[in-house]
């Protein structure tokens, strides 16, 4: 697929695709976050850019099990051997 294939999408398509203001769209765009284009004087987001852009940002979801507590016993056996405790 080439850029000329690639449906260019303007602000507002991409601020009710993204939930984002357009104010941050325009950070985005001005500090070089995502590529755009730029045809006489109007800005338009690539999607392939857009998608890039979004799967650059993405952070998987942190395992939150409770880790498997260990008791005490088990924790001091690790660290002295059961001779050493005993006296």
């Amino acid at each position: 697929m080439t850029l000329a294939d690639d449906l260019l999408l303007d602000l507002p398509a991409v601020v009710e695709r993204t939930g984002l203001s357009a104010k941050t769209w325009r950070r985005i765009i001005s500090s070089g976050g995502v590529g755009v284009c730029r045809i006489q004087g109007s800005v338009r987001i690539p999607k392939s850019s857009l998608e890039a852009y979004l799967a650059s940002c993405f952070s998987p979801p942190r395992d939150t099990r409770p880790k498997e507590t260990q008791s005490v016993v088990a924790i001091l056996d690790r660290a002295l051997p059961r001779k050493r405790r005993a006296s």
